[in-house]
């Protein structure tokens, strides 16, 4: 399965760097240089992820993050900030960020990251489908037992 990762940074040169990077990691992306572009890109196709800058031009990263779970509460949302202070973290965190990397970071766990969150949201997708399969073969198990039952009487 490819996974779609929206990333809304307005920085061009890290902007470039994380789509390069995960084009070359076998992720469709999308990108914004801003918060309101995010949120529209989001409501036409819902990506799996969203890298989230704080420092936006039009509004800020904790609004843009806290419209986007009011929208789509499942969306996974990695901040990548410079902010690092521990309450800067903690207010990422709970303004429903799924995670919350500083810059700099390193490469190979920004990556781990993604795979985790990615991870995350197809099993989430996937628990519907297998209910379904689940109740479905319920179904038949019943039936089964049904047709027997109605052979035994004739």
């Amino acid at each position: 399965m490819i996974y779609s990762v929206l990333i809304i940074e307005d920085d061009e040169g890290i902007q470039t760097y994380l789509k390069e990077l995960l084009l070359d990691n076998g992720y469709n992306v999308m990108t914004a240089s801003d918060g309101i572009t995010g949120l529209k890109i989001i409501k036409k196709s819902v990506p799996d992820l969203v890298l989230l800058d704080l420092g936006l031009p039009d509004m800020s990263g904790e609004s843009v993050c806290a419209q986007i779970k009011k929208d789509v509460p499942d969306l996974r949302i990695i901040m990548l900030t410079a902010r690092d202070t521990p309450h800067d973290i903690i207010q990422g965190l709970n303004l429903g960020a799924d995670d919350y990397l500083t810059k700099p970071y390193a490469t190979k766990e920004l990556i781990a990251r993604i795979r985790l969150h990615c991870a995350v949201m197809r099993s989430r997708k996937l628990w519907p489908t297998r209910l379904l399969i689940s109740e479905t073969w319920q179904f038949i198990r019943i039936a089964m037992k049904y047709v027997s039952v109605m052979k035994s009487w004739i």
